[in-house]
């Protein structure tokens, strides 16, 4: 019995040495975890912010909103223009997943019915040849086939292609005919697909050509008009320090925007995918507070980036991007608070400015500025207009034909509808 009493004992001792070597290891560990965000937060270059521009007088462009059910977070048009695709978000219980299906007529859109997908959509965009949608969703890609789904049958829904490594997918972007990009937010990657293979209907692995590693949560993308160069913002420089918990901390204060540091734009060369996607991106520069959309000019000279957390419109020349130095911007319009969606029309003469002020969570009218390119370019007053749309702006879409785009309102449950001929003639 004595001696199982001293065994008793030892038993007690040991146990408290391993739990205070275990907490000894857990504090060591959260202090190199601090002590890596703390590095990498001191060596992130800053941003400084600007004021939201004041309100504008309104013109002659809003059409009334189309009720949506749900909430609209993208649009994407087919068949001349006259199929309006809209991809619906949840804000919880009972909001619908999938995306809800239009009618172009002469008194506006009319619904035609939801196509449901297994989770929330994020992004939309057509196959060349417009037979084929595209729809990001939570862990990959919803294929659809367009003639099908412009009545709303839910029988279009063709497949779903995985994300390369699980959730995270945000927007998408074709390049050279070729390739599918999509973002994937909390990897901070793009995953690259083969478009051919899946119009063809290979939904599987070899459906995926690779990864490329980018910064914290990439959230724009854009393709040169050649498809030689692809664009990508990033919310946040990658900490200097790398560390894994330290990463995950570090993009969910960028991510809750607690951190005033610059985000990037990162230039993809395709020619380096078929040989080694990890190395496709030839140059990044800091782009802005939380940069959140980018575009290319048609002439493939300019490119355009929209900052959520400093407000304003960015210009970069497209030559000095791809040399990797970090170039003056050629322009900074401060625009509406928090712009979101960007759109290039007419020639890239004009870009059109969603904000996504935070109003529209209650449904409160937001608004879409309209700047001229060119006169941002030369240092001239830019702000053409500013239009009252819905609530919570996001994605932008532009019609073939130019003469309509449409807004996503996120808040208010609506596409605002704005008419670009009377904007511009």
């Amino acid at each position: 019995m004595i001696t199982i009493g001293h065994q008793r004992v030892r038993r007690q001792r040991s146990w408290k040495r391993f739990a205070a070597a275990g907490a000894a290891i857990a504090l060591l560990l959260w202090v190199v975890t601090l002590g890596a965000v703390v590095a990498s937060l001191v060596l992130a270059p800053t941003c400084a912010a600007a004021s939201p521009r004041g309100a504008q007088p309104a013109v002659t462009g809003r059409v009334a909103p189309t009720p949506v059910s749900g909430h609209p977070v993208a649009v994407a048009t087919a068949e001349n223009d006259q199929s309006v695709f809209v991809a619906l978000a949840t804000w919880g219980t009972g909001d619908p997943n999938g995306i809800q299906v239009f009618r172009r007529g002469p008194d506006g859109l009319r619904p035609r019915g939801i196509i449901p997908l297994r989770s929330a959509v994020s992004g939309l965009v057509l196959s060349p040849d417009g037979q084929v949608l595209l729809a990001t969703v939570d862990d990959g890609l919803a294929i659809l086939d367009v003639a099908r789904g412009s009545t709303g049958d839910p029988s279009s829904l063709m497949g779903y292609v995985p994300a390369a490594g699980g959730a995270g997918a945000l927007g998408t972007a074709l390049a050279a005919g070729r390739y599918l990009f999509t973002t994937d937010r909390q990897a901070g990657r793009i995953d690259v697909l083969d478009l051919p293979r899946i119009e063809s209907g290979d939904f599987g692995p070899s459906a995926q050509v690779g990864t490329i590693e980018v910064d914290v949560a990439p959230s724009g993308l854009a393709v040169s008009p050649d498809g030689r160069y692809a664009y990508v913002v990033s919310q946040l420089q990658r900490p200097a320090v790398r560390l894994g918990t330290a990463d995950l901390l570090y993009g969910g204060l960028a991510s809750f925007g607690a951190l005033r540091k610059a985000g990037t734009l990162s230039v993809i060369d395709m020619k380096r995918i078929d040989l080694d996607p990890s190395t496709a991106v030839i140059a990044r520069v800091s782009a802005g507070c939380a940069p959140s959309g980018v575009a290319a000019s048609p002439d493939g000279k300019t490119v355009w980036v929209i900052a959520r957390q400093s407000n304003e419109l960015l210009a970069f020349a497209a030559d000095r991007l791809r040399r990797g130095k970090q170039p003056d911007p050629l322009a900074q319009v401060p625009v509406g608070a928090a712009p979101i969606g960007l759109q290039l029309v007419r020639g890239g003469r004009f870009a059109l400015v969603a904000e996504s002020s935070g109003a529209g969570d209650s449904g409160a009218a937001e608004e879409l500025c309209v700047v001229d390119t060119v006169a941002a370019l030369a240092g001239r007053q830019a702000v053409r207009t500013r239009i009252p749309v819905g609530g919570f702006s996001g994605d932008i879409w532009v019609s073939a034909d130019q003469r309509l785009a449409y807004v996503a309102n996120n808040g208010s449950s609506a596409l605002t509808p704005v008419d670009l001929t009377a904007l511009f003639g």
